[in-house]
């Protein structure tokens, strides 16, 4: 009958556009973490940057008191 052709036609392309979400979902999942994890990368390096740059520079109240020629 036309009208289950036409429901069926109707499933297909639910089915179809359903499919489209569930792919374009799954690429922007999957550039979201590749992202997150570029972004976290980023962050490990900033963090050991700062630690290389503390441990560098020491403590900095003792060497302004060392300037200022007080004791520490």
């Amino acid at each position: 009958s036309s009208r289950v052709d036409s429901i069926g036609g109707k499933v297909y392309t639910l089915e179809a556009t359903l499919n489209q979400h569930i792919a374009d979902y799954l690429e922007f999942s999957s550039k979201t973490s590749e992202q997150f994890t570029e972004v976290d990368s980023q962050l490990d390096m900033i963090k050991s940057k700062i630690i290389e740059i503390e441990t560098t520079i020491g403590d900095i109240n003792s060497i302004l008191d060392n300037i200022n020629g007080e004791v520490i």
